[in-house]
């Protein structure tokens, strides 16, 4: 049973920073569950550079938790090393205006340089028409390097100097940095390539989860009797639904896969258990399985434990976080209800109706763009970026539980709550009232 916990405890532990020698892997390892046609996208983009001779740039965007980063970097273990030199610098852990001598130091493989920074981006553009393979640099975290423009565009630029095969990824959540940040390359003819990972589905989630519960079992050699015991019937597609309801991080999936089984450890502690030598029960028979009335006893995870940790982890996080949201945010997160078609012209419309009603001034559009911000920075929405305003599509990752749960005792959204309810429920409790009292009467009569 130890080694179970552990062992389930370990196959969920997600490494957001990788180092260079996290790419040594076996071929077992490069598939990326649910990421099939990017991880074709990637390989082909990769190839294509690689067979014509040529260096480029693409960005990567997406939710945080959508398998960016492990997708591209499951995808570089299978580049021979003979050809492809992968550097791999997450923009958060260095100082941006040193940028420069830490690509210079991994190209080289140098734990140190004096270079300073124009000498050391002379040296790397130097270093790569001349260098023995095609240089691969993946920038993770590069929405940081926003805050520096003249460092972002340089960056890219870099790809498309003369005899330049470099071939750059630049790794972030926001959709829109490239129109943003870098609409300034288009002047001087260099197009960006974006790829968009889109959040994960249910299925995908459920797919992740029992892929990697199905190695544990693998590696302790379960029966499938034992296996059957492990999860209780329909734990991990709640587990699955709640993430993708939520704002589909696959690592919100895996952390409650580690409290599981922190808190099975502490279970056990607390009712003095030595799990030490303790074995994987066997199940009973199956038809008196079946047939029993309460057999959440015979699983080790039940949906209670599930239920458990996920009400810690979401409920109250999600509520915190949308209490201290701006006001005209949380009017834009109510109003993405009831609406036949989700884009960035309807939720405004719906958002104006909605301000109305609670008696708020609406923002113009300049300004409501900028409290729509704020909802998809926190993972609560997300928007394709478009010119035409009805097409930027909306896609929401939040439910009206959520906003009841944050706002049910403030009054100001009081008649924003009460749109949430649907008319059905609320007359069909106005109808069973009314058919007590129809009850009582005629038992008066007799």
């Amino acid at each position: 049973m130890n080694q179970l916990l552990e062992l389930i405890g370990n196959s969920f532990t997600f490494k957001e920073n990788l180092e260079a020698s996290d790419l040594i892997y076996d071929k077992d390892d490069y598939q990326v569950p649910g990421r099939g046609i990017e991880y074709k996208r990637l390989n082909a983009f990769i190839r294509k550079n690689y067979k014509s001779g040529t260096g480029n740039a693409l960005y990567i965007c997406g939710q945080p938790g959508t398998g960016k980063s492990l997708t591209l970097l499951t995808l570089s273990k299978t580049l021979p090393r003979d050809k492809y030199k992968t550097v791999y610098i997450n923009c958060y852990t260095i100082d941006i205006k040193k940028i420069y001598s830490e690509i210079y130091k991994s190209i080289k493989n140098l734990l140190n340089t004096k270079k300073n920074e124009n000498e050391s981006l002379q040296l790397i553009k130097n270093l790569i028409p001349n260098y023995n393979r095609k240089i691969i640099l993946i920038l993770d975290e590069i929405d940081i390097v926003v805050k520096n423009p003249a460092i972002l565009n340089s960056l890219f630029e870099l790809p498309f100097l003369k005899d330049s095969t470099l071939l750059l990824f630049g790794i972030a959540n926001d959709l829109n940095l490239v129109d943003k940040s870098l609409s300034g390359l288009s002047q001087k003819g260099i197009e960006i390539e974006v790829l968009h990972f889109k959040p994960y589905r249910e299925d995908q989630i459920l797919s992740i989860l029992k892929g990697r519960l199905e190695n544990v079992y693998n590696m302790l050699d379960l029966t499938e009797e034992q296996r059957a015991i492990i999860f209780e019937d329909e734990s991990l597609e709640l587990i699955a639904k709640q993430i993708s309801n939520s704002n589909s991080d696959i690592r919100k999936s895996f952390e409650v896969m580690r409290s599981l089984t922190t808190k099975k450890y502490q279970s056990f502690i607390l009712n003095n258990i030595s799990i030490e030598e303790m074995e994987i029960p066997t199940p009973i028979p199956t038809e008196d399985f079946m047939c029993s009335q309460d057999n959440s006893n015979q699983f080790i995870f039940t949906i209670d434990n599930v239920m458990d940790v996920m009400y810690s982890m979401f409920e109250n996080q999600t509520t915190k976080t949308l209490k201290h949201f701006p006001a005209h945010s949380i009017v834009i997160l109510f109003s993405a209800f009831n609406l036949k078609e989700l884009n960035f012209l309807t939720l405004y419309d719906s958002y104006r109706l909605n301000c109305d009603i609670i008696q708020f001034n609406p923002l113009e559009k300049k300004d409501f763009k900028a409290s729509l911000d704020c909802c998809t920075s926190n993972g609560f929405m997300t928007m394709i970026n478009h010119r035409e305003e009805n097409k930027r599509t909306i896609t929401i990752h939040y439910s009206k539980e959520d906003l009841v749960g944050a706002f049910q005792n403030t009054i100001i959204y009081a008649d924003l709550l009460t749109d949430l309810i649907p008319k059905e429920e609320s007359q069909s409790d106005n109808d069973d009232d009314e058919y007590d009292e129809d009850d009582e009467d005629d038992e008066d009569d007799y």
